[in-house]
Order: structure tokens, then sequence, then C-alpha cells
């Protein structure tokens, strides 16, 4: 426990108002022991409780900074887990703008979408090849096509939707792709 030095002493409704060189004890005297009449000073001039008082303080300015202590790690916490969303976010972001490039430079995109499902179409009656293999085989260096364009045969021979079809006009590939997910067709698609 600290010693208190007391510079400055004055009685006052029987009371007393203590000084220090101590900044903290100051403080502690100014707004607490004076204003609460905790310090009494009695015929002798002995001052009472002093040890119980200073105790109080103690823990309470302990609990004060235990509380910010656990405030502030919080903080640190929640701008960590931000920071990971954001990098984590920054990469989604980065994998589809690379996605979306490689799609531009893709051969397929010069090609009338609809001359691809339909020469797929007429290969796969005339061979009678599973259509995985054919589809595998024409577009081996892009999954996402494949998953594409498997997709669109497969729906035309289920649901016989010629309309998916005809797009002879069309010969970006992006934009046949957005028609697809408008249909509802495409929901699990990865593309």
């Amino acid at each position: 426990m600290r010693k208190i030095y007391l510079t400055v002493e004055k009685l006052f409704n029987n009371q007393i108002v203590l000084g220090s060189n101590d900044p903290i004890e100051n403080f502690f005297f100014t707004n607490y022991c004076y204003s609460s009449s905790v310090l009494n000073r009695d015929i002798n001039g002995d001052i009472e409780n002093n040890e119980d008082i200073f105790k109080t303080f103690q823990e309470s300015l302990q609990n004060e900074i235990d509380s910010l202590t656990s405030g502030l790690e919080k903080l640190i916490t929640d701008i960590n887990e931000n920071q990971e969303k954001i990098s984590s976010m920054n990469t989604n972001i980065s994998n589809l703008e690379n996605m979306i490039e490689a799609s531009r430079n893709s051969t397929v995109c010069k090609t009338n979408v609809s001359e691809i499902v339909k020469n797929i179409k007429m290969r796969f009656k005339k061979e009678k090849s599973d259509l995985k293999e054919i589809i595998t085989t024409l577009f081996a260096d892009n999954l996402d096509i494949q998953d594409l364009i498997a997709r669109i045969i497969e729906h035309h021979f289920t649901e016989g939707c010629d309309k998916y079809l005809q797009l002879e006009n069309e010969d970006n590939i992006t934009e046949h792709i957005e028609l697809l997910r408008r249909t509802q067709l495409f929901e699990d698609s990865k593309i």
C-alpha cells in the first residue's frame, strides 16, 4: 500500500481534504473521500478506516482495468475476424474476375452457342456415345464449359424445350448463361 504524504489538510464539517504529490491519490481523495465523507477526524486527530478505503479503491480500480482489458481484447478479436472476412471476400472476387476473364478468352465465346449445342446433339444421336464423354472430349481444357453444355443438353432431352437452343443470333456465351440462370435451371451451377 502506498504511503500517503499529506501536504494539505483542511477541516470542514468533520471532513478533511488531503493533498498528495501523487496525482492518482489526489484524484482519489478529491473525488471519493471528501465527497462521500468516508474519512473522519476524531478528537485525537487520527484517520480512521484508511486501509479499508484504499483497499476498496484498489479493488474498484482493478475491476475497471480488467473491464477495459476485456473490452480491448474483444475489439482486437473483432478486427481480426473482419480482416479474415475481407481477405476471403477479396479472394472470392479475384477468383470470379479470373473466371470471367477466362470465359472471355475462351474459344467457345467466339462460337455460336446454339451451333455448339446442335453439333453435340447431332453427334450424340449419330454416334450413340455417352454424352459426358463427348463433351469431355470437345472441351477437355474447360470444366466450366463442360458443365454448362452438359446441363443444356440434359435439359433439352429431358424437358424437350427447344427454346433454350434457339439462339441463332447469339454469339456471346455470357448472355446465354444469364438466360439459363433466369430459367432457374442452373441454380446450383458454379458458373
